[in-house]
């Protein structure tokens, strides 16, 4: 992926990405990052869920083809909203 490329899919991934709020109450967001639109290319999920203390993160991630990665974005965010500390 060229340089031009990977800007283009970082800025349309923070523009679309999703509310995620783990069990504890703290809001965070899920970005999606795909290599391509082929169901068989890679796929990113990764939430960043800022901590209470405002100085740390929780970061989740799923890496796996996109067709996978689909299928269970709902389950990943099941498990985000499990979270609490």
């Amino acid at each position: 992926m060229s340089p031009d490329e990977q800007k283009t899919a970082a800025e349309k991934a923070t523009t679309q990405a999703i509310e995620v709020k783990a069990g504890g109450g703290q809001v965070g967001q899920l970005y999606t990052l795909r290599s391509s639109q082929e169901p068989t290319g890679s796929t990113m999920l990764a939430a960043i869920i800022p901590m209470d203390n405002g100085v740390s993160s929780v970061f989740v991630k799923l890496t796996s083809p996109t067709w996978l990665a689909d299928e269970h974005q709902s389950r990943l965010i099941q498990f985000i909203e499990s979270l609490s500390w």
